[in-house]
């Protein structure tokens, strides 16, 4: 019997609770594991996959925005994408994940985004690398910090989710910042982490304004960093300076390096500590996703001042393929999707009003216009300045003629995307 694709319900929670169990995300056991799993899956939407009529897959997308420049575009994060020990090996994670990506197009998403257990995966659905995130690993008493007065902290729990929500929503956000909502989503991702730490510092008002959170292991560290919100670079600082006060006891600290920073520079010594740990004090990663589902509203966000790029794009999209299998497997009861992927040929002009306009599938591209050829994922790393397009015509699905290339380096030539929020 082939398997079913349906909407979530709550009556399925003890069946996704083994899913994440057999992946190792969460104990079953785990009263609290339980109670956060059941408070995630009420926040977002989800769809499972039936096998013998017992949900095996289950994958979750939440709203949300990802900011390009200065504009802040609609955005379909897939915040969880899972299959039990039964499920595997029939296909279920990648028809569930464009299925969910039809819907988040259908409710208005015009980029998607997630985190990767491993690059390859989701590329067959069309989504591109984001950048190198810089992790560090660092003794928080070799902070090297202006001295200044500081806040003095308080303790935070998940009770304070809708306070740690609205701070990471007024956070600081730079280019490819993501929000997520709504607030319980932070209650359950709190509930996730295994021995929580977390410290705030409420502005003159006593609003919640920066905060960091993660987890803390035994009497010294590490103390990991997987939350934190800041409104500018004094609230940074104050921040930072929390961390150092913890060197008393905790030896080592590990983040994601703030894009406002570049942590060497506050560290002391810190060639001389990178080598005592063998290079296990930095690591690079790119831990995260995205692809367009939008063309035409995502480049309209592009604002570029110098002479306007004006070309062809021909666009690949490999979602196609298991969208029909979606629907074919799609309960009776639940409404297809009505989107069907951003394949196609497109005119596009770069300039102060970008603009994409889809072309009719038998149109020969405009005389006089130079033609790009991509794949989604390559596309929307573009259009991002993950990577500049030069870059992306030697290691990803990107073909333009030379000078193209040198017009959309100068167009794109954007600052990195970090999302700030861990999806």
């Amino acid at each position: 019997m082939d398997p079913t694709l349906q909407p979530y319900s709550p009556s399925r929670l003890a069946e996704v609770v083994t899913i994440w169990h057999e992946c190792g995300w969460i104990d079953a056991h785990d009263d609290g594991h339980r109670s956060a799993l059941e408070t995630f899956c009420g926040v977002g939407r989800s769809e499972v996959a039936l096998v013998d009529g017992r949900a095996e897959a289950h994958v979750h997308r939440t709203p949300g925005t990802i900011r390009h420049l200065d504009t802040d575009l609609p955005f379909c994060a897939i915040t969880a994408v899972a299959t039990s020990r039964v499920g595997r090996r029939r296909g279920l994670a990648s028809t569930l994940t464009a299925l969910a990506l039809a819907r988040g197009a259908d409710e208005g998403g015009v980029v998607a985004g997630l985190g990767i257990f491993e690059q390859g995966f989701y590329d067959r659905l069309g989504f591109g690398s984001g950048p190198y995130e810089h992790r560090l690993t660092f003794d928080p008493s070799a902070l090297r910090l202006p001295d200044r007065p500081v806040r003095h902290p308080v303790r935070l729990g998940p009770d304070d989710h809708e306070a740690m929500h609205a701070a990471l929503v007024g956070r600081a956000r730079r280019h490819g910042a993501v929000t997520l909502g709504p607030a319980a989503l932070v209650r359950a991702e709190l509930g996730f982490l295994e021995n929580l730490w977390a410290l705030g510092l409420p502005d003159d008002a006593g609003r919640l304004s920066a905060f960091v959170a993660g987890r803390a292991k035994g009497e010294r560290g590490p103390y990991t960093v997987d939350w934190i919100a800041y409104r500018d670079g004094d609230e940074l600082l104050d921040l930072l300076h929390l961390l150092r006060s913890l060197g008393d006891q905790v030896n080592t600290v590990e983040m994601i390096e703030p894009p406002e920073v570049q942590l060497q520079d506050l560290l002391d010594r810190p060639l001389r500590r990178y080598d005592l740990s063998e290079g296990r004090s930095q690591r690079a990663l790119a831990w995260w996703q995205i692809r367009v589902l939008d063309v035409p509203a995502a480049v309209a966000a592009v604002d570029w001042e110098g002479t306007p790029v004006r070309f062809v794009a021909d666009i690949t999209d490999p979602v196609t393929h298991h969208l029909g299998r979606a629907a074919d497997l799609l309960d009776a009861s639940a409404p297809p999707p009505r989107w069907h992927g951003v394949a196609g040929r497109y005119r596009v002009e770069l300039g102060r009003a970008s603009s994409a306009q889809l072309l009719a599938d038998t149109a020969s591209p405009p005389s006089g216009l130079p033609v790009l050829t991509a794949s989604v994922g390559a596309f929307s790393r573009l259009l991002f300045g993950v990577r500049p397009a030069s870059t992306l015509a030697v290691c990803d699905d990107l073909t333009a003629p030379p000078d193209l290339l040198a017009r959309l380096d100068r167009a794109l030539a954007l600052s990195t995307p970090h999302p700030g929020w861990d999806f």
